[in-house]
């Protein structure tokens, strides 16, 4: 029933569109030349194909190299593109696809009305992979996304109107680690609308989201949202806004609905072009979920934010408070903690085209529940009552020719009363330059630790439970070339290197080697080699070093424009 009320919408939007073009026609009828139907493809137009041949030489774990995506094979069409842009020479049609009928495949729709502000966009998309890899025989997943959204503005000072459907299917018919498999299929319809009323302007909206487990497993569920905004601008210098939401959520088998319910009131006031100061306050509440677990019943929220600029520095700081009621797992007691962060960030410009920015935040847990109160609503209390964080980054020229930046960023976290801590350290680096008019190179460098995270009771809850932590330690290198061997032709190397301590050590490298050459101006074609090759030492793969893999990707392309 639902297609037919899709198609009429867009029946009714092209109507529209057409109404003003046939007063016009009507009232010209004397002029010697018409204007252009509304689907005929104006000059200037283009397009592309790229007619693609690919080959994979693998020597290890086929589910581990197509974890996510099952690569092209053979002969195929590698990418296909229409554009089209009106008289005014305003984009018009695009049609983008890429990878046509293999396993992983998608593309992009876009249409723009020229009589009136009207447009359409549709996607797609399909992948399969093996979510789970494993030494043993598995079904490959699927997932497949849609995604239509039918934009128009209606004449005469009318409601702006916007019509959304989106289909989400996934299917993954085996994880080991859950014993089982997971698969959904749901479909969600939403409908906008924005309108003036007095001095301000009116946001309704509408959302209808319906739900299906395909392994049974949940229950399926229909969800109806309802949405409405009112915004205000005071004068110059103020505005005000208030939201309101309301989600009504029935379930297959629950006798109740159940319903989550959010108010928001925010506002802003610039008291010259340095100081602004906002605020928000805000509600969730959700009443009388239909769930087995502990959840969060109630969130009140407030946020405060000052943004001050001196000269080439912009300072932000902030204060943000959120008190919950959380039901325990039994559905039988309450507790009540609340957060607060506090931050503060700076800016700016250095010397000689240098920038920086620095960022500094606290966040303190209170009315922290004890370890010892049974079914609480979850356990992050356990881990942490206060986090610190820092982040510094700064970008410069470097001489005439190249670019660099820096960053770091620390995390701290505390338990007081477990006397427990940890520490995340993140840091990078890069550089990017034009070694001479032909050839440019990019480096980049990755590196993350944790330091105090094993007596943490973080151990992987899947698998053996043989205490490998999941926080991991990482490295990460990249360097990429770029050569114009002549105006006609172009090379590119690429190399990353990755390291890191999930599991037990991960040892990944990809090296890369592509080049490019247009043989005219409507033709050209690239020959590309890739290398991947992945070791994983996890000591609960059996047999050992059974997801371990080595490929080498061939891929030769031919694009012809016309």
């Amino acid at each position: 029933m639902r297609k037919p009320i899709l198609l009429t919408l867009m029946v009714v939007s092209i109507a529209c569109c057409s109404l003003p073009t046939v007063r016009a026609q009507e009232g010209a009828a004397a002029a010697s030349q018409q204007q252009a139907s509304l689907f005929d493809l104006p000059d200037p137009w283009s397009a592309d194909l790229t007619l693609s041949w690919q080959s994979l030489g693998l020597d290890g774990s086929l589910q581990r190299y197509n974890k996510y995506h099952v690569p092209p094979s053979g002969f195929f069409v590698g990418g296909l593109g229409i554009r089209a842009t009106s008289p005014v020479g305003l984009p018009f049609f695009r049609l983008n696809a890429y990878d046509l009928g293999e396993d992983d495949t998608g593309g992009e729709l876009v249409w723009q009305s020229v009589a009136c502000p009207a447009s359409l966009r549709w996607s797609y998309s399909r992948s399969l992979f093996f979510a789970d890899p494993s030494t043993q025989a598995a079904v490959s997943s699927k997932r497949n996304d849609n995604a239509l959204a039918l934009n128009w503005n209606l004449p005469g000072g009318l409601p702006t109107v916007e019509i959304g459907f989106q289909h989400q299917q996934l299917g993954e018919p085996s994880l080991s680690r859950l014993g089982g498999g997971l698969g959904f299929d749901s479909n969600k319809w939403t409908a906008k609308s924005a309108f003036p009323v007095g001095p301000g302007m009116v946001t309704l909206s509408y959302a209808d989201v319906d739900f299906t487990d395909t392994t049974g497993f949940l229950p399926a569920s229909s969800t109806k949202v309802y949405g409405a905004v009112y915004s205000l601008e005071l004068a110059d210098r103020a505005s005000v806004s208030a939201r309101w939401s309301k989600a009504e959520v029935s379930q297959t088998g629950f006798a109740r609905d159940t319903e989550t319910e959010l108010w928001e009131v925010q506002g802003r006031y610039q008291f010259d072009s340095n100081l602004s100061l906002s605020g928000k306050v805000g509600e969730r509440y959700n009443d009388q979920l239909n769930t087995l677990n502990a959840y969060t019943q109630r969130v009140n929220s407030a946020d405060l934010r000052l943004r001050y600029r001196l000269g080439a520095v912009t300072i932000r700081s902030g204060v943000n408070r959120q008190d919950f009621e959380r039901v325990n797992l039994g559905h039988t007691a309450v507790d009540s903690p609340g957060r607060e962060t506090t931050w503060v960030s700076v800016r700016g410009h250095l010397p000689r085209g240098a920038r920086f920015a620095a960022r500094y935040e606290r966040q303190d847990l209170d009315n922290v529940p004890a370890a010892a109160i049974p079914n609480l609503a979850d356990v992050s209390p356990l881990y942490r009552n206060r986090r610190d964080k820092v982040d510094l980054r700064v970008s410069s020229p470097l001489g005439k020719y190249a670019q660099g930046y820096l960053f770091a960023t620390r995390q701290d976290v505390e338990n007081e009363v477990r006397a427990l801590s940890f520490r995340s350290s993140t840091a990078g680096a890069g550089v990017f330059t034009q070694l001479s008019p032909q050839v440019s190179l990019s480096l980049d460098a990755f590196t993350q630790s944790w330091n105090g995270a094993a007596a943490l009771p973080l151990a992987d809850p899947f698998g053996l439970n043989n205490g490998l932590s999941t926080l991991a330690d990482s490295q990460a290198f990249t360097l990429t070339t770029f050569y114009d061997i002549d105006p006609a032709t172009s090379l590119s190397v690429s190399y990353t290197k990755y390291r890191g301590t999930e599991g037990a050590l991960i040892n990944d490298y990809d090296l890369g080697v592509a080049v490019r050459r247009t043989l005219r101006p409507d033709l050209s074609c690239g020959l590309e080699w890739r290398r991947y090759s992945h070791d994983d030492n996890d000591p609960r793969i059996a047999p050992a070093g059974g997801l371990d893999f080595q490929s080498d990707l061939w891929r030769v392309d031919l694009t012809t424009s016309f």
